[in-house]
């Protein structure tokens, strides 16, 4: 009896580590790095509240809460969607990512940096860009 009782925690134990929790929420992370002397903020261009997307390569009319990103500093942007699946489900399989100076975002009217274009860099990524740089955007 002890033997079977034995076994029993034991498969329990073993299977326990095998498995997520029921109730444990997974998150799709995608990393930006700030590899440059100046703090910057990101937008992603995901199709979400203000539809944008590519090929749309405007910036959205309504100025979007964005977070800054320290010099030599990574901010996760988190999905409870996989990004995979927010990417192919957006017009042209691609997902833009605009990288703004902080201080131009804090500084400036969202108009005039929507229609100066007051963009520092803008990435055209596919779900293949992102898997071969294990889901991270750079910016130098």
């Amino acid at each position: 009896m002890r033997i079977i009782f034995f076994l029993a925690c034991l498969t329990l134990l073993l299977n326990s580590n095998t498995c997520k929790p029921p109730l444990m929420e997974e998150f799709y992370t995608i990393v930006v790095k700030n590899n440059s002397p100046d703090t910057v903020c990101a937008y992603f261009a995901d199709g979400g509240v203000n539809g944008i997307q590519y090929p749309d390569t405007i910036l959205p009319t309504v100025r979007p809460p964005l977070i800054s990103i320290y010099p030599a500093k990574s901010f996760n942007f988190d999905s409870r969607r996989p990004w995979e699946d927010i990417i192919n489900d957006l017009n042209a399989d691609t997902l833009s990512v605009y990288i703004i100076s902080w201080k131009t975002y804090q500084d400036s009217l969202w108009e005039s940096i929507r229609s100066n274009n007051l963009v520092l860099k803008r990435y055209d990524l596919s779900v293949s860009d992102l898997k071969a740089t294990n889901w991270r955007v750079n910016y130098q």
